[in-house]
């Protein structure tokens, strides 16, 4: 049996083998703290003791070593201060939808609001605005019921119970019959088929594809349907791909509508809010 500091010298060296040494060691700190509970202060007090999970941890390098997201491995990942559950049913959060929640905080103050969250997967922008608009009424759309499953755990554990209304809805071909939203936010799927060859190896054999790629050859395709949808009513926020964000404003201009684009902090053409001009 390995000692504790024999497993986590161990998980190092052998993803250190692929990922090199600061980022080995920066993923073993990150596995046997948040799924051994054992943070490094904990590996030097305890560092001849028995490790208990041996087998557990050969899993979990087995996986990693396939370039598994971590965060699927252990389960969640982190949102701002909220914790998410994950796994192959979502994607995993990124930075840059926070962003683009700052943005809509930036520009909306009301308490009581009405939000949809479209394509919601891990939940994260409901649960987020839900932590920030407490008196809010959330709706958050999915195609598939096993994400809303488990964005509805995630919103039990960080809140101790559901308000969020979580909908089975297929955004491309049902209509809305819910309470009409002042505030729309989307985060479609947007990434072109030909884009796949340039995508790294733990986004595209692990995240579901459903969520990533745009199968019609009109890769506004979700853009499209949601200003169809809501336009007419609410404000809308979505998360682009830089490469199709001049055709999203051409199409809005054509459109009669204003669209605001936004960078992200890497300078990326990441965001864009959309309105009727008088709104």
């Amino acid at each position: 049996m390995l000692s504790i500091e024999a497993a986590y010298q161990h998980c190092i060296q052998t993803l250190s083998i692929i990922f090199g040494n600061d980022e080995a060691r920066a993923m073993g700190k990150w596995l046997f703290h948040d799924k051994y509970q054992l943070s490094e202060s904990v590996i030097r007090a305890n560092a001849k003791a028995t490790f208990e999970s041996s087998e557990i941890l050969e899993s979990d390098l087995k996986r990693m070593l396939n370039h598994e997201p971590l965060q699927y491995i252990i389960g969640y990942t982190y949102f701002g201060s909220l914790k998410l559950l994950v796994n192959q049913e979502v994607l995993i959060p990124r930075p840059e939808t926070e962003e683009l929640l700052q943005w809509v905080k930036l520009d909306h103050t009301a308490e009581q609001l009405v939000f949809a969250d479209l394509c919601t997967g891990s939940g994260c922008i409901a649960l987020w605005l839900k932590q920030q608009y407490p008196q809010a009424v959330i709706y958050a759309t999915d195609i598939a019921k096993p994400s809303l499953e488990l964005a509805q755990q995630s919103e039990i554990s960080n809140f101790n119970q559901a308000s969020i209304h979580w909908l089975e809805h297929d955004l491309l071909n049902e209509t809305w019959s819910h309470k009409i939203p002042d505030i729309v936010i989307c985060n479609p799927p947007y990434i072109k088929l030909d884009e796949a060859s340039s995508m790294l190896k733990n986004v595209l054999q692990f995240e579901p594809h459903r969520a990533l790629f745009v199968e019609d050859d009109d890769a506004l395709l979700f853009y499209k349907r949601a200003i169809d949808l809501f336009a007419e009513t609410s404000i809308l926020y979505f998360e682009l791909n830089p490469l199709t964000a001049n055709d999203l404003q051409s199409y809005c201009v054509s459109m009669d509508l204003k669209c605001e684009l936004k960078t992200d902090y890497s300078g990326h053409c990441r965001f864009a809010k959309i309105h009727h001009k008088k709104a």
